[in-house]
């Protein structure tokens, strides 16, 4: 009686160790992907998937945000932590920042973020990574999709991975090293 009351601990306990196991095996970080702009940030882009253990570049198209990257959308901009502007007639669905000082904003309830599908930010300097986004921080963006980031200095995959920190691994992450004018 005392063994079987054993076994069926060891069991028990195996059965948990393996389910706690398959779910680190699925649990996925944030897919990055570096951007290559050949002629201006305007210009025709191409891609590496960071994340592509295959070598096959076929479905990056398809998740590269062209239209919220590159067209005009509605937009909210921010400086210095406040709200500058919001462009376009329908609700936003891009927010650019253009300091990496400017994250506790994205702390604050506000309406305008619930619509926002893509996050913009510029990366002036090096130090710029040590102000690290939080994504698990902000707040009512119930809709992002994507982070873009810019980087007006070289940039690697692991510093943006270390910049970047808590995201939701269904959100798709942009970086791309842009030449200031």
């Amino acid at each position: 009686m005392k063994n079987k009351a054993h076994l069926t601990h060891y069991i028990f306990l195996i059965t948990c160790l393996l389910l706690v196991s398959i779910q680190q095996i699925h649990a996925q970080d944030n897919k990055i992907f570096e951007l290559k702009s050949e002629s201006g940030i305007h210009g025709s882009t191409t891609s590496k998937n960071t994340n592509d253990n295959d070598g096959n570049d076929d479905d990056d198209d398809n998740i590269i945000p062209y239209q919220l990257l590159y067209s005009l959308k509605p937009t909210i901009y921010i400086k210095n932590n406040s709200i500058i502007k919001v462009t376009g007639p329908n609700k936003p669905v891009s927010l650019t920042t253009s300091d990496a000082n400017s994250f506790n904003i994205l702390k604050t309830e506000n309406p305008l973020f619930d619509s926002v599908q893509i996050l913009k930010i510029q990366l002036n300097d090096l130090s710029d990574l040590n102000n690290y986004l939080d994504v698990s921080s902000i707040n009512g963006f119930n809709n992002l999709k994507h982070i873009y980031i810019m980087c007006y200095f070289k940039c690697t995959e692991n510093q943006i991975r270390a910049f970047i920190k808590n995201a939701n691994p269904e959100i798709n992450i942009y970086f791309e090293q842009v030449n200031p004018s």
